[in-house]
């Protein structure tokens, strides 16, 4: 199945006064420099969960086998969020395939799904849990405040809003419910905070072991727009075949 497959313009003016006679020295006041302590990304993003809001994606992923080239391509769509997991709309490069995910239901349509289609029906149907379904091609859905908090968990180096590490197959699989596996291998990444403390990228590569050989497997999630409304609407049930 195909997988659930973003200037400041900086205006300096100086003005210099007529030379004068230099005025009394007066002494400098003393001022004193809170820093307010960064937002907590989790807590950031746990608010911006509201129904029938979400997020912009655009995802760049990649595949190679015994380190060669083997497939690459992008999927760019919106995610709505709902009281337990969320919908999601997408369109991906290879194939050219939308991917609706609505309720209990995931959606596909287009490319190769079409020749595979009854006469009249433009929709694939099948079954899919919200908090169990991902729209990305990387193991890691930062949708998930827990997902997110074990990743930043494992935070080795911290530059400036930009955070990385390794965490562990098996460790995510233990608090993400989008991602399952049964094999043990590290999870590099790299995720990049706004201001506000939510994400705007996410990198992360991993290696498995297949049966094809060695899979080298790389994700570039960009996040833009947090907290639009989204409302996403399944397909009409005379559109649609399972």
């Amino acid at each position: 199945m195909i997988r659930l497959v973003v200037s400041v313009l900086i205006a300096t003016t100086l003005i210099t006064a007529p030379a004068e006679a230099a005025p009394a020295k007066v002494p400098p006041a003393e001022t004193t420099r809170a820093e307010s302590a960064p937002p907590d990304p989790v807590s950031v993003l746990t608010a911006k969960l509201t129904t029938h809001h979400g997020v912009k994606v655009v995802e760049r992923h990649r595949l190679t086998i015994d380190g060669e080239p083997f497939a690459d391509g992008t999927r760019r769509g919106v995610i709505s969020f709902r009281p337990s997991g969320y919908d999601t709309t997408n369109r991906t490069s290879l194939g050219k395939v939308r991917v609706l995910a609505v309720g209990r239901h995931t959606y596909m349509s287009g490319g190769p799904i079409t020749s595979a289609l009854p006469k009249g029906k433009t929709w694939f149907k099948t079954s899919s849990k919200p908090s169990r379904r991902t729209p990305f091609y990387g193991p890691i859905l930062l949708t998930e405040p827990a997902t997110l908090r074990a990743l930043l968990a494992t935070a080795t180096t911290t530059t400036g809003r930009v955070r990385s590490g390794v965490i562990g197959s098996k460790a995510l699989a233990r608090v993400s419910p989008s991602f399952a596996t049964k094999k043990a291998f590290p999870i590099g990444w790299k995720l990049w905070l706004g201001r506000t403390g939510l994400p705007t990228r996410l990198v992360t590569t991993w290696t498995e072991q297949d049966a094809l050989g060695e899979l080298g497997k790389s994700s570039d999630i960009r996040f833009s727009s947090w907290g639009r409304k989204v409302t996403l609407v399944a397909p009409p049930a005379s559109k649609t075949a399972t």
